[in-house]
């Protein structure tokens, strides 16, 4: 009796790591799912579309002015874009369609952001990448065009550029 009580513990056990590990692989591990093929206008009426970012790694972050986390976290990522932009990492910062696009010039300005500003005013590029509702939320794109990891909320930035290094 104590043999079959083992090996349900050891059953149970190990499909409750499969689950987890599943689970931490749909969040935070790579994903064969392609970036949408979008185009982003910045706020200076440039525009730049995924099919331009190909054979470099982007981050695209999902971001509005009253978002706490993401106004704490964007030195992390302006320190993170200045040190690898120029080996190749690009971002683009959308921010969500309940913003005010002065309020965004300003946040430019005042934060001296070196990377494209995007206005999302009518939703349509946080539809495109998975019906975005919830700030801050980030995607890691490789130079291929596919999604490596979807993040919401703050990022361990250390972890994040270890993600990207091998992108490069």
């Amino acid at each position: 009796m104590a043999s079959a009580f083992g090996r349900r513990e050891i059953i149970a056990a190990a499909t409750a790591i499969m689950v987890l590990a599943g689970v931490g692989w749909a969040w935070f591990g790579d994903s064969a799912e392609r970036a949408p093929d979008v185009t982003f206008a910045d706020l200076d009426g440039q525009t730049l579309t995924m099919a331009e970012l190909r054979e470099r790694p982007v981050i695209v972050y999902f971001w509005a002015t009253d978002c706490v986390t993401c106004m704490r976290e964007m030195p992390d990522l302006v320190e993170l874009y200045r040190d690898l932009s120029a080996d190749g990492l690009e971002l683009v910062a959308v921010a969500m369609s309940h913003d005010d696009i002065d309020d965004l010039r300003a946040v430019r300005a005042n934060r001296d952001l070196p990377f494209p500003i995007v206005f999302d005013a009518d939703g349509e590029l946080a539809r495109a990448f998975g019906n975005v509702r919830v700030t801050p939320t980030k995607y890691l794109v490789d130079p291929a065009g596919r999604i490596r990891m979807r993040h919401i909320g703050t990022t361990d930035h250390t972890a994040l550029r270890e993600r990207i290094q091998p992108l490069l």
